[in-house]
């Protein structure tokens, strides 16, 4: 494993201190000649060379293992990565993060996801918030207690044993993904719903599967009036009404925001509200109050532990140093790959079926992060940021898009992640599921090359045109690059500290590309135009106070036209149905 020393006998003479007085055009142009000289050598000749290559470009932390040998570095690529992620200002402003500065510059504010982890961090004592993030966990875990214990009773008087979450974007992509994957080995205590996307299909499903008799329900939103949330929340609150009063709903919804005065108009009684915090973004917030469909199913022991196995990858983030900082290694991969080989995406690809929806919880938590285009100065970057991230569980892959991995133009690093143990007693099962994974990245790092191909098939006696034909089309170039996260297991600590690995490493990939990644105003524009055509779907667009789409162009409203037309055919039918039943009936 990774121990500071170099990684090949021909870079002996490299060292950090070499580039230390390098300005950043020179860092930049060292890089540059570096990356030409990868074209002249393969990742397996670079294994070739040096035995000990796994060994030195490995490390461990904790539960996890990330091998990044099948990569194209050297040590003297590592040292100029990590010179640039010092002129970036790594050092300070990883201080600055653990130290509660406002570094979310675009609304002055801190990032303080690390206090809900470890409200009693060393870096952040005189924060007012820890003492309000301890208090809120005392009182998560109480009432998750009570609820496990069947003390939380709804309006008959019945204990409740069923959960719906209603929540959009981090306050439901985070729970949801951990909900499905600490499942594998942590008993469920209760059944939980999620509720996420306006669409009444999904609804429906949810609310045939529950009894508002024995349900809580969860509203998780931080302004309390995000579109998708509120209309969710409304309609499950007119199903309760059908079986209960007003005055009984507070027995069976619980909030969680910023905006107090909403959830109690909303009818949430306060003793049932959790706090948010604006230093809190949502794409963090699986650790709050968020995380209570968490408790609440697996038990805040659980819970806790996830929290726990988060905060330790925090502390190593926080005092490694550069050559073997996990979060760091990893970021400076996508920086490398992102500047100098054209690579505009990044596959996940988790090899168990309980992490399936950890590929579209990264892909908010790095797409919303770090998909900016200025830097926190304000001038525009002249550079790519962040990469398209995708992916699905193994081996379902494999039947899809491994073909593009491949023998596909594009060039794409994958990351595998692979759990040692499962919690299931099928060993066949994961020791073909081990075997696939290893032989993904095996193959993805030799490939199958032509004249091989070729060759065999002459051995067949298949004539050489033909040979050649064939051996064409199923050669694969390899050379192409991934990345193994091992988990020693699915378990809560296990599974918080990859989730924090993650989060830390778009932050150092924002610290290498000088962008701000907590904030997120890309998402606000379509948020503000939906609310006008809104307006303009449920009115007709001449009624007083409600925007014309005069100033849309020709498509918007030609859409909206057909929509428009869909909506009032719908309407007429269901009139003329309501009319006919009676008749008919008779």
């Amino acid at each position: 494993m990774i121990d500071g020393k170099d990684m090949t006998q021909d870079d002996d003479a490299q060292d950090d201190s070499l580039f230390a007085n390098d300005n950043p055009h020179q860092l930049w142009a060292r890089l540059e000649g570096l990356y030409l000289s990868c074209e002249l050598k393969t990742l397996t000749q670079r294994f070739a060379r040096d035995p000990q290559r796994t060994e030195k470009m490995s490390l461990r932390q904790g539960p996890l293992y990330l091998d990044y040998s099948k990569h194209h570095l050297d040590q003297a690529i590592l040292n100029a990565l990590r010179q640039l992620a010092h002129n970036q200002g790594f050092e300070q402003k990883r201080q600055a993060l653990f130290s509660g500065e406002a570094i979310n510059q675009s609304e002055n504010r801190a990032a303080l996801h690390m206090a809900l982890r470890n409200p009693g961090l060393e870096t952040l004592k005189g924060q007012p918030l820890t003492d309000a993030i301890r208090e809120t966990r005392q009182r998560i875990d109480r009432f998750a207690t009570q609820f496990c214990r069947g003390e939380i009773k709804g309006f008959t008087g019945k204990p409740l044993h069923q959960v719906i979450h209603i929540g959009i974007g981090g306050s439901y992509l985070g729970p949801k993904m951990l909900h499905e994957a600490l499942a594998a080995v942590h008993e469920r205590k209760a059944s939980c719903h999620y509720i996420a996307n306006i669409d009444g299909n999904q609804l429906n499903q949810v609310l045939a599967a529950v009894n508002p008799e024995t349900c809580l329900v969860i509203v998780a939103s931080k302004s309390f009036s995000t579109l998708e949330t509120h209309i969710n929340a409304r309609a499950v609150r007119d199903h309760f009404l059908t079986v209960m009063s007003e005055a009984q709903l507070k027995h069976h919804f619980v909030g969680v925001t910023a905006n107090t005065a909403q959830a109690l108009a909303f009818g949430i009684s306060e003793e049932r509200l959790f706090p948010l915090w604006d230093q809190i973004g949502g794409r963090y917030s699986v650790w709050s109050a968020v995380g209570l469909p968490l408790c609440l199913t697996y038990g805040p022991e659980v819970f806790a532990a996830l929290l726990a196995g988060a905060s330790d990858m925090d502390e190593h983030f926080r005092t490694a140093p550069a050559q073997n900082n996990m979060p760091l290694i990893m970021a400076l991969l996508t920086v490398w790959y992102g500047h100098f080989f054209n690579a505009h995406s990044q596959a996940i690809v988790p090899y168990d079926h309980s992490l399936r929806l950890f590929p579209a919880h990264l892909q908010q938590l790095v797409m919303e992060s770090n998909g900016k285009s200025v830097k926190q100065d304000g001038t525009p970057v002249s550079y790519s940021t962040s990469p398209v991230v995708w992916g699905a569980e193994g081996t379902n892959g494999q039947h899809a898009f491994h073909q593009l991995l491949h023998q596909g133009t594009q060039f794409i690093p994958v990351d595998f992640i692979l759990p040692m143990n499962t919690g299931h007693q099928r060993q066949s099962h994961q020791d073909n599921m081990v075997a696939n994974c290893l032989a993904q990245s095996l193959a993805l790092m030799t490939g199958r090359q032509q004249a091989d191909i070729r060759s065999e098939l002459q051995a067949q006696g298949i004539d050489n045109e033909t040979a050649e034909l064939m051996a064409s089309h199923r050669a694969c170039p390899g050379n192409r690059p991934s990345t193994t996260l091992i988990l020693d297991d699915l378990s809560a600590g296990t599974l918080g500290a990859m989730l924090a690995l993650y989060e830390h490493r778009v932050f150092c990939e924002a610290i290498l590309w000088q962008i701000n990644p907590f904030d997120q105003w890309g998402v606000e524009l379509g948020k503000t135009l939906s609310q006008s055509i809104h307006q303009q779907i449920i009115n007709a667009p001449e009624a007083k106070g409600v925007d014309t789409d005069q100033d849309q162009d020709a498509s918007t409203r030609q859409l909206l036209a057909l929509y428009r037309e869909a909506r009032d055919n719908k309407a007429k039918a269901e009139k003329e149905n309501t009319k006919a039943t009676p008749t008919q009936s008779k």
